[in-house]
């Protein structure tokens, strides 16, 4: 099962902010018309739980990897 984390912005993101959060494995799920954006990833704790068989970096990296 999939834990998940939230981050939220109140306010319009540059684009630099959005390919930052996108390399940390962040997710957009919503955006707001008033510029609120609401993010999700899997929490990194439950991702190295998950992949017992490699360090938690690569297992860091094997996520963002897959959000890119």
């Amino acid at each position: 099962m999939t834990i998940w984390e939230y981050y939220v912005i109140k306010s319009v993101p540059t684009e630099e902010t959005l390919k930052e959060l996108g390399l940390q494995g962040w997710e957009l799920v919503f955006m707001f018309p008033t510029g609120i954006c609401y993010f999700k990833r899997p929490k990194l704790n439950n991702i190295a739980e998950n992949n017992n068989n490699t360090s938690d970096k690569d297992a860091i990296r094997k996520t963002i990897e897959m959000y890119q």
